[in-house]
């Protein structure tokens, strides 16, 4: 798959840099037609099991070698086109709609995917893989087991840009720190630092705020 946005590489620690940080500054993610989103099923890129829980993965395995056949035939028509085979699918598949959900339809998990991807070259899996780890542990420890659909919404938001405020901010210090990189290009960053900021602190707020509105107390989960 090619690349979100060209890269640059900032060689003291091998994170790159996108040239156009603002582009994810943009709070939505616009899906299109059957195309899958950066980082879902590509042939390329992770396999559903990648991506699925085990519990999921479960369900959906639970098929004979002919339903598993016809489901993959109709899944590759479909991400060729075939509306017609997209239909057939979510018809006739079992846990159809939960597969495409999963694969195709997380955008929490695929904007964070295209964030941390933006920033590392391929060869720095272990950091990658690190980082998202680090996320998860996060979004847990802000978690509430009865927690309502528009706290796992914010919290989501908020895990994405506490991992793109850290990258950032090493960015605009690594930049800094180079003799080589004129003043202009320091104070933009510094100013896209300022903004990644101001969206992960108004995330916290609003979460703060809508627990508070819920009468529930702010402490965090237990690891």
């Amino acid at each position: 798959m090619a690349e979100l946005l060209p890269r640059s590489e900032a060689p003291s620690t091998g994170q790159t840099k996108p040239e156009h940080p603002e582009v994810y500054a943009v709070e939505e993610v616009v899906q299109g037609d059957l195309n899958p989103p950066s980082g879902a099923l590509t042939g390329q890129q992770r396999t559903p099991k990648e991506v699925l829980t085990d519990q999921q993965q479960a369900k959906l395995g639970a098929l004979t070698g002919q339903q598993q056949a016809q489901a993959e035939a109709l899944a590759d028509r479909a991400l060729n086109g075939d509306l017609e085979a997209l239909k057939t699918f979510e018809a006739k598949v079992p846990q159809a709609r939960q597969y495409l959900i999963e694969v195709f339809g997380n955008l929490a998990r695929d904007t964070r995917h295209q964030i941390i991807e933006s920033y590392f070259s391929s060869e720095d899996a272990v950091r990658k893989r690190g980082i998202n780890l680090a996320a998860d542990q996060l979004r847990l420890a802000l978690s509430r087991d009865e927690g309502d659909p528009l706290e796992r919404l914010l919290i989501e938001r908020i895990a994405c840009n506490w991992i793109e405020v850290h990258l950032v901010e090493q960015l605009t210090n690594q930049m800094r720190a180079d003799d080589k990189v004129e003043l202009s290009q320091v104070e933009y960053y510094q100013k896209f630092l300022d903004r990644t900021q101001k969206r992960f602190l108004n995330g916290c707020k609003a979460l703060a705020q809508v627990r508070k509105l819920m009468g529930v107390e702010s402490n965090s989960k237990s690891n």
